[in-house]
C-alpha cells in the first residue's frame, strides 16, 4: 500500500533545475534513501516534503492529500538535521518535549512519551543532562527522539550521521535501522554514503544533477547498476569499454565472455561492469574452466585491513581485485592471472549509459 506518492517534483532556483520531473511512490512502513553527490537534488526532496521549500511543479499525495498544500507543521513530518538542531538551554528531556508542549498535550501524557521516547533511543538516564553534556552521538539520538515524539506520520532525515565519526556513525545507523523497524515509520533518508544506504535502506534512489538515475533494493543498485553513473558512484568497479562481436566484448587485444539475456548487436559499443570480489587470482599458469582469464600484471596495492586491494594490467585495461589480506602480498609488478566467470559481470550498452 502506498503511503506517499511524488509526481512531476521540480525545483528551480534563479531559473536554475535543482530538481526535475521526480516521481517516486514510497510505501507504508518503507525506508527510502535518497542517494547521489552534493547537488544531487536529495535534500532539495526532503526539504520539499518537509515543506521548507516550495516546488516549482509537480504533487506530494499522502492518501487522497496533496501536502504540498499544507503548511509545514501540519504535514506531520519529523524531521531530523546533520547538526542536531537542539535546543541549548533545555535539558534532553525538554527538547523531546518541546513539541508535544506545543501541542498542549497533557502533562502526564509528555511525561510517558518523554520516558519512553529515551528508553527508546537507548539513553533512559540522560533526559536531565543538557545537549552540551552529550557527545554528538546522543545528542543526534536526541534530535531523532524528538522528531519521533509527536507521532509523525514520516520521518526524514537529513544525513544524521555525517558529522559523527566512523564507529558511532555505524553504532547510530544500526539503531535508527532498529528504530524505524520497530515503530514501522515510513523514513526517507538522505546520504551521499553508498555504505550507510545499502546497510539500512528497503529501495535507494540513486540521484544525478536533480533527476533521479535508478530507483531499487540495495541488491538491484549494488549488482545491477542501471547506468554508468550509478555503477561508478556505488562501491568500486572496473569499467571495460569496448565493442561487441560475435557474443563477446572486445576491447582491444581482449575478449571477454559475458552472460546476459539481453546481448547488444554486434558492432554496438558496450561496457562490461565487474566488481573486484568478483575475481579470482591465481598463478600465472593456472587458470578456472569456462571462466575469462587473463594474465596481469599488479600496478597497485592498497592494504585495507582484511582486504587488499589490487589494481591490475592486462592487455591494456585496468582491473579491480580484491585478495584477502591472509592470503600474502601482491607487490607492485607481480604478474598474476585473473579469472572471473562470464555471469559474474554485467554489460551496458553505450546508447543507455547517462551522458
Amino acid at each position: 500500500m502506498s503511503h506517499i506518492a511524488l509526481t512531476g517534483l521540480a525545483k528551480d532556483y534563479a531559473g536554475s533545475p535543482a530538481l526535475r520531473d521526480f516521481s517516486l511512490t514510497i510505501a507504508k512502513g518503507e525506508f527510502v534513501s535518497l542517494l547521489g553527490p552534493s547537488g544531487c537534488g536529495k535534500t532539495t526532496t526532503l526539504r520539499i516534503l518537509a515543506g521548507f521549500e516550495t516546488a516549482s511543479a509537480g504533487e506530494a499525495r499522502m492518501g487522497d492529500q496533496d501536502i504540498l498544500r499544507l503548511p509545514a507543521h501540519r504535514r506531520r513530518m519529523g524531521v531530523v538535521f546533520q547538526n542536531y538542531a537542539l535546543f541549548p538551554h533545555l535539558t534532553a528531556a525538554g527538547n523531546i518535549a518541546f513539541g508535544l508542549k506545543i501541542a498542549r498535550r497533557p502533562a502526564s501524557e509528555i511525561a510517558a512519551t518523554v520516558a519512553r521516547m529515551l528508553d527508546l533511543v537507548g539513553l533512559p538516564d540522560k533526559g536531565d543532562h543538557l545537549p552540551a553534556e552529550l557527545s554528538g552521538g546522543q545528542q543526534q539520538r536526541i534530535a531523532i527522539a524528538r522528531a519521533l515524539a509527536t507521532d509523525p506520520a514520516m520521518l526524514l532525515l537529513d544525513e544524521p550521521l555525517s558529522a559523527l565519526d566512523a564507529v558511532v556513525r555505524v553504532e547510530l545507523r544500526d539503531r535508527i535501522r532498529e528504530i524505524q523497524s520497530a515503530l514501522g515509520i515510513t523514513t526517507v533518508f538522505v546520504t551521499h554514503d553508498q555504505e550507510e544506504a545499502l546497510a539500512v535502506s528497503d529501495r535507494i534512489v540513486v540521484m544525478r544533477a536533480g533527476v533521479i538515475e535508478q530507483v531499487g533494493t540495495p541488491e538491484d543498485i549494488y549488482l545491477r547498476p542501471a547506468t554508468r553513473f550509478v555503477a561508478s558512484f556505488i562501491g568500486r568497479m572496473s569499467l571495460i569499454d569496448g565493442i561487441w562481436r560475435n557474443g563477446a566484448l572486445s576491447a582491444g587485444d581482449l575478449s571477454l565472455r559475458v552472460a546476459t539475456d539481453q546481448p547488444p548487436r554486434d558492432g554496438m559499443g558496450a561496457t562490461l561492469l565487474l566488481r573486484p570480489e568478483a575475481l579470482r587470482l591465481t598463478d600465472p599458469a593456472t587458470s578456472i574452466a569456462g571462466w575469462n582469464s587473463l594474465l596481469a600484471r599488479v600496478r597497485a596495492s592498497v592494504f585495507q585491513g582484511g582486504m587488499r586491494r589490487l589494481t591490475l594490467e592486462a592487455a591494456g585495461q585496468e582491473f579491480l581485485a580484491d585478495l584477502p589480506s591472509d592470503q600474502g602480498t601482491a607487490p607492485r609488478g607481480t604478474e598474476l592471472r585473473l579469472n572471473f566467470a562470464p555471469d559474474a559481470c554485467r554489460l551496458l550498452p553505450r546508447e543507455t549509459e547517462a551522458a
